[in-house]
């Protein structure tokens, strides 16, 4: 029983990751891209930063539950004189594997305040620039109809 409730729990962290990820890959990208103005950037980036911490924890999570279900799959498939053999090195190599992603991560990770965040100051003075296909396809004063663009349609 505990295996499939690790093998679902290693899952559907995992899927979660994926969707975080994809989320943040489409919508990051489109908001920083299509938004309104240069300030949509540094809106983009800062909620990637939000995301980042949560998303990282489910996958550290989901990696936890995947290599756990297997420790308790050696005591479906094999002999109890078999498993135990098997039991103790997977255990060694999960406590291992969780003793250096704690240490690297402990070591490697920026608290908030030396962190670099998505303003980039040398990039202020452009970020009241109007966009270009919005003055392209603003109505000209006195007509109707947009003007022409050069894309051939």
């Amino acid at each position: 029983m505990s295996y499939i409730c690790l093998t679902a729990l290693a899952l559907g962290f995992n899927l979660c990751v994926c969707m975080s990820s994809t989320f943040c890959v489409i919508f990051g990208r489109r908001l920083g891209l299509f938004g309104c103005g240069a300030k949509s950037v540094h809106l983009a980036v800062e909620n990637m930063h939000k995301a980042q911490q949560f998303t990282f924890l489910q996958f550290l999570l989901g990696l936890l539950s995947y290599l756990m279900a297997h420790v308790f799959e050696t005591w479906i498939y094999f002999r109890r004189n078999v498993a135990l053999v098997l039991c103790v090195p997977l255990s060694v190599f999960v406590l291992a594997i969780i003793y250096y992603v704690v240490t690297i991560v402990d070591q490697l990770v920026l608290p908030d305040d030396k962190a670099v965040f998505g303003h980039v100051t040398a990039w202020s003075r452009y970020e009241n620039l109007n966009d270009l296909d919005a003055e392209a396809f603003r109505h000209a004063p006195g007509t109707s109809r947009p003007p022409r663009s050069a894309r051939v349609q």
